[in-house]
């Protein structure tokens, strides 16, 4: 067992240790460039003297730990669905992973399918009747949810340009309020959650070549599809496929599905950028200079 567990020099990319590698870039992105800038943003409109009627929101938008609190908040938003959705894909990745053991990553092959290739309106709406009304419905009821976000996001970017020209600097001279950093807190909480969703992500892979004794590779870090795997020593093709099935999902999503479970995972996302539009609009005219 513990011979098992030795990670000898292998062909190819480690897929965990792509996801670590990917999990640390995105992270030290968000670290390093998004939060101090959403932290200095804040502490100059803090210290500019002026205040909001609501203790509360002052707090929330001019001290910086009001808005990691702000973050945090959003992050448990857009989190889940990303996570959610990174490891609904990484799933059928492993479905379709190729046991490559013995070979240089050269020879390692792209599976092109060998079978006809189904036509569009398979690929897109899936086979049978049933199937492909249920794609259809889901394809329709996306395509609206689509149309509704886009027309929410147009109108409250209209309703912060609208509240910033009714700002008292814009009619009287006097001062303007700050530029309350929500979209950034937004934006910052969105790569944050996809950062957390690739942990989640190696940690899942270790813990798949721990309990099926394989060890999952790509062909680059830069080609993360498709999956390959490398059987550990003594472990035979059939056990490694069986153990695989386990962690994998062979059910194949037609592309009309597929556009509306993306338009699921994206629409927190947008609510919550609309939603800083119209916050932010608002709040500049709530400021009181002093």
């Amino acid at each position: 067992m513990q011979t098992a567990q030795v990670r000898p020099w292998l062909p190819g990319t480690s897929a965990s240790g792509a996801a670590k590698g990917t999990a640390i870039l995105l992270g030290g992105l968000t670290l390093v460039g998004f939060v101090p800038t959403i932290l200095l943003s804040v502490s100059i409109d803090g210290a500019r003297g002026s205040h909001l009627p609501s203790q509360a929101l002052q707090w929330v938008v001019t001290t910086p730990p009001g808005a990691l609190l702000l973050t945090a908040l959003c992050l448990l938003v857009l989190g889940p669905p990303v996570v959610l959705y990174s490891m609904w894909q990484l799933r059928q990745q492993v479905a379709q992973a190729i046991d490559m053991t013995g070979w240089p990553p050269i020879a390692w092959p792209i599976p092109w399918p060998t079978c006809p290739q189904p036509s569009s309106i398979q690929r897109w709406f899936g086979y049978g009747r049933r199937e492909q009304a249920l794609s259809l419905i889901m394809l329709v009821l996306g395509t609206l949810l689509a149309i509704e976000l886009v027309g929410i996001f147009i109108a409250s970017s209209l309703y912060g340009f609208y509240e910033l020209g009714r700002l008292p600097c814009r009619t009287t001279g006097t001062g303007c309020s700050p530029d309350y950093p929500f979209i950034g807190i937004a934006l910052a909480s969105l790569w944050a959650a996809i950062a957390l969703s690739w942990v989640v992500r190696f940690r899942w892979l270790r813990h798949v070549e721990a309990t099926s004794r394989v060890w999952l590779r790509y062909r680059t870090w830069l080609s993360m599809t498709p999956l390959y795997y490398e059987r550990q020593p003594g472990v035979t093709p059939e056990a490694a496929a069986a153990t695989l099935v386990r962690f994998s999902s062979a059910l194949t999503v037609p592309l009309a599905r597929l556009v509306a479970i993306a338009g699921l995972v994206m629409t927190p996302y947008v609510l919550l950028v609309s939603a800083s539009f119209v916050l932010s609009g608002w709040l500049r005219l709530q400021w009181i200079p002093g």
